[in-house]
């Protein structure tokens, strides 16, 4: 929270975060804006308490007004056992003018609805995010989606090039719906590791409506965390005029 306080970024996307801090975030700061998606509850283990039981979840905030609209949804096809509920939390709001939509979340990492290795519902979340986003992308908004993914764009990696694909496009050497940000600024699929395991499952994806392909002014930097993934902050020019 308090890299929020000194980048000061117009939107922020948070994942794994707990309620009570996101209630004591949003108490205190009420000129911004705030959504949250409760995913479980959480109870750490011996060395992390996590969040003593209480809500985990993924949190969007917008820093320059409060009050703007916001949406939470639940995925559906979400883990059948029902222990973990993913979704999105989304806020609405205009850039220099621009109507543009932000969101957060948070996909599957364990096979916790079937199979070995894999995680089958991992693609209907990303057609959900998909679905979610397409009215806004029509209308020809500026959309943001942050978050851990669980996901390389590696072609070569054949459990997650399929669900990737539905986002960056085919198979997934780019030119799809949304571009990774550090995918804009590099001009290639392959970008910087985001966790401390050396694995690139985090993401900023811009939808190609106002950050089309080969958008210039689009950067990526990444900040050491002590969670473990790193912070990633993505500075970009979204076009007045839709791509």
């Amino acid at each position: 929270m308090q890299q929020i306080e000194d980048l000061q970024p117009e939107l922020a996307t948070l994942q794994e975060v707990c309620r009570p801090w996101f209630d004591a975030l949003q108490a205190a700061k009420p000129q911004w804006t705030m959504a949250y998606h409760p995913r479980k509850k959480h109870n750490g283990g011996a060395n992390n308490p996590g969040c003593h039981g209480d809500d985990i979840g993924e949190a969007v905030i917008y820093t320059r007004a409060p009050g703007r609209p916001t949406t939470v949804i639940d995925y559906p096809n979400n883990n059948v056992g029902g222990v973990e509920k993913f979704g999105l939390a989304c806020v609405e709001f205009l850039h220099r003018g621009i109507p543009t939509l932000g969101c957060s979340t948070h996909l599957s990492a364990y096979p916790t609805s079937g199979g070995q290795g894999t995680q089958p519902e991992r693609g209907p979340q990303v057609a959900a995010i998909m679905a979610h986003t397409a009215p806004y992308r029509a209308a020809n908004w500026a959309v943001i989606v942050g978050g851990d993914f669980n996901l390389t764009s590696e072609a070569s990696n054949v459990g997650h090039a399929a669900d990737m694909n539905l986002i960056m496009g085919p198979a997934v050497g780019g030119t799809g719906a949304f571009h990774d940000a550090a995918q804009l600024e590099l001009g290639r699929r392959l970008t910087r590791p985001t966790t401390d395991k050396n694995r690139r499952i985090d993401y900023v994806f811009l939808a190609d409506t106002r950050t089309p392909w080969g958008t210039r002014g689009v950067t990526m930097s990444y900040e050491d965390s002590p969670a473990g993934h790193h912070l990633l902050k993505a500075d970009a020019v979204l076009l007045r005029t839709a791509g």
